[in-house]
Order: C-alpha cells, then structure tokens, then sequence
C-alpha cells in the first residue's frame, strides 16, 4: 500500500467516526440524565480550570461571587457545612445540586487515579465543587441549565 492510499483510508475512517459521533450524541441527548450532564459540566469546567474543589476552595468562590454552579455531596457528615454552602448558594442566586455522594464527587472531578482498564482507583472524597466558568456551551450544559428553569 502506498502512502497516500493509507492517508486516504485514515481520513476516510476518520469521517465515519464523526458521522458516529453525531449520530451517537443525538441518541444521548436524548437519554442524558441530570447526573451524567452534571458529570460532562464539570469535565468541561476541570479542562478549563474553572473548578474549585473542596470546600473552602469552594466557599472562597461563593462567597467572591465567581461562582456559576454549587454540586454539594448528600452524604457531607457537618450539617454546619451544608448550612454554610446553601446559604452563600441562595444569597447569591446560585444554583446548588446534590451529588449522590462524596467519593462519586471526587471521581467526577477527577481526583483519583485511573487503573489501566479506566476504572477510578484511590478516589479523594470530596464534599463540594463549584464551577466558576461553564466552558463550552454543549448538550450536556444545555441539560443542566433547563433543570434549574424547572424548579
């Protein structure tokens, strides 16, 4: 085979899996639940360093005003903590959200480790994320932000 026809087929393959990928982000539009467009937000926030983790990272964002979105963990064991967060969240019109819990939270924001078959290994709890710029505007954000028009 020569060089050029190998482009060819790298190109060719290429445009399939574009056409799949368009045709397959349809279908997950469609069956996408809050959580998982939760998780695609704050993928796009880590890829853009908009995301402060933990909660006094996330308390200085909230109460600075920077922030955009609150994902608070269910299971935070200090009611104080989770006082603290809902308050800032409602005196400064943010919208807050409810992981299902801590450990799901780290995983999401990515602080653990990925073995070599793509699973979390040594997840880093964590109680509270905020986003602080949304990033691309895409699907999942799309998602996010009709839940709170619902409310």
């Amino acid at each position: 085979m020569s060089e050029e026809q190998i482009k060819e087929e790298k190109l060719s393959g290429s445009e399939e899996e574009e056409i799949n990928e368009e045709s397959g982000s349809e279908v997950e539009e469609e069956s996408m639940d809050l959580m998982t467009a939760v998780q695609r937000v704050l993928k796009s926030a880590l890829r853009n360093d908009s995301l402060a983790k933990g909660l006094n990272e996330s308390i200085r964002a909230l109460d600075s005003g920077r922030a955009r979105l609150c994902v608070l963990a269910s299971d935070v064991d200090d009611p104080k903590y989770v006082n603290v967060i809902t308050t800032l969240c409602s005196e400064n019109n943010i919208q807050l959200i409810k992981a299902p819990s801590r450990e799901s939270l780290g995983e999401w924001v990515g602080l653990c480790k990925i073995d070599e078959e793509g699973v979390a290994q040594k997840i880093i709890k964590t109680s509270c994320v905020v986003v602080k710029e949304y990033g691309d505007q895409n699907q999942a954000l799309n998602i996010v932000l009709k839940s709170f028009n619902k409310n």
